[in-house]
C-alpha cells in the first residue's frame, strides 16, 4: 500500500499535467483539476471556517480565482500549495469580517512566552507510528482549543507559514502570534496528557508534532467528498466561468479534449446507452452549448476575469 507521501507525489504529477494542459489553452481540463483537488481545498478551508455553507462559498470563490490566475503559476508541480494558500487567504479574510475579535492585536500572557518553548520543525520517524485513530483523536483535541489558538496553530504547523507571514496575514503583531502559538501548544499538550492518562495510550511525541500535522494535512487529499457536495460546489463555479453546469459533463469534455478529439470519438461510435446519457445530460445541465461547442468556445473566448 502506498504511503500518503507516495500518493501525494503521484497526485502532484497528475495535477501538474492538467495544469500544463490548461495553461497551454486546453481549459476544458479544469473540471478534472477541480475534481482531483477539491477534497484538499475543502478541508483546508474547513479547518478555519466551520459552517458548511460558508465553507462551500469560500471553496467556490477559491476555484474561480484558481481558474482566472492559473496562468500566473510558474511551476505546475506547485499547484497544490498554491491553490491551498488561496483557500487559506479567503478563509482568513472571511473570519476577519465575521469574527474581528480573533484579530485584536495585543500580546496575550507576554510574561509566559519564551522563544525556546517552540517546537523545532525537525524531521522525525516517530510520526510514522501514529495511527488513523490517533490522528482523529488529535484533530478532536485541536478542535477543543479556542478559535484564536487553533487558527495560529494550524497556520504555523498545517500550512507552514512563518511567524512574520502569519502576522501579516492576520494583521497582528509578531509578538501576538508567538504568544498565541505558545499558549495553543501548551493547551494542546495539557489536553493530550489528560487523554493519555485517561486511556493509558501514547498519542505522539511533541517532537514529532510538525510531521504529525504534515501527515494530517496530506490525509485531506484523499478524503472522499459526497458526490452531491462536489456537484453543488461545482455549480457555483461553472456558472461564473461558463462551463457545463454538470460536473460529469464538464469532465467528459476534459476527457475528450479539443473538438477534433471529440469528433474522432463520436465517429468511432458510442453505445446507445452512452449516447442517451450524454443527450439527457446535455439537455438538463448545459445552458446553450453542447460539449463540442463548449470545447470550441473555451479555446476561443476566455471569459473576463471578475475584478
Amino acid at each position: 500500500m502506498l504511503t500518503n507521501e507516495e500518493r501525494y507525489r503521484e497526485l502532484t504529477e497528475k495535477l501538474s499535467e492538467y495544469v500544463s494542459l490548461i495553461q497551454a489553452g486546453e481549459e476544458e481540463y479544469f473540471a478534472n483539476l477541480y475534481e482531483e483537488s477539491l477534497s484538499y481545498a475543502y478541508y483546508s478551508a474547513k479547518r478555519y471556517v466551520k459552517n458548511e455553507e460558508d465553507c462551500k462559498d469560500i471553496v467556490q470563490e477559491g476555484f474561480i480565482k484558481v481558474f482566472y490566475n492559473l496562468d500566473k503559476l510558474k511551476d505546475a508541480k506547485k499547484y497544490l500549495p498554491w491553490m491551498k494558500r488561496i483557500m487559506i487567504n479567503l478563509s482568513i479574510n472571511f473570519l476577519k469580517e465575521r469574527r474581528p475579535d480573533l484579530f485584536l492585536d495585543h500580546w496575550e500572557k507576554e510574561e509566559d512566552f519564551y522563544q525556546s518553548d517552540f517546537i523545532p520543525k525537525t524531521e522525525s520517524t516517530e510520526v510514522a507510528m501514529i495511527t488513523d485513530e490517533s490522528r482523529q483523536i488529535i484533530e478532536h483535541l485541536i478542535s477543543l482549543l479556542s478559535e484564536k489558538q487553533a487558527t495560529i496553530l494550524q497556520l504555523f504547523y498545517f500550512d507552514g507559514l512563518t511567524i512574520p507571514e502569519i502576522a501579516a496575514l492576520l494583521g497582528i503583531k509578531e509578538g501576538t502570534v508567538k504568544s498565541r502559538l505558545h499558549t495553543a501548544r501548551n493547551n494542546l499538550k495539557v489536553a493530550t496528557v489528560a487523554h493519555e492518562e485517561k486511556t493509558g495510550s501514547k498519542l505522539y511525541s511533541f517532537a514529532a508534532l510538525p510531521l504529525l500535522f504534515t501527515n494530517l494535512d496530506l490525509a485531506n487529499l484523499f478524503r472522499v467528498l459526497d458526490k452531491d457536495l462536489q456537484e453543488e460546489i461545482w455549480l457555483g463555479i461553472a456558472g461564473e466561468i461558463q462551463f457545463p453546469l454538470s460536473l460529469e459533463i464538464a469532465k467528459q469534455a476534459g476527457r475528450l479534449g479539443r473538438a477534433g478529439q471529440a469528433a474522432t470519438v463520436a465517429k468511432a461510435g458510442m453505445s446507445a446507452a452512452a449516447k442517451t446519457s450524454l443527450i439527457v445530460g446535455l439537455g438538463a445541465a448545459v445552458v446553450g452549448i453542447g460539449i463540442v461547442g463548449f470545447l470550441f468556445v473555451k479555446n476561443k473566448n476566455k471569459p473576463n476575469a471578475p475584478r
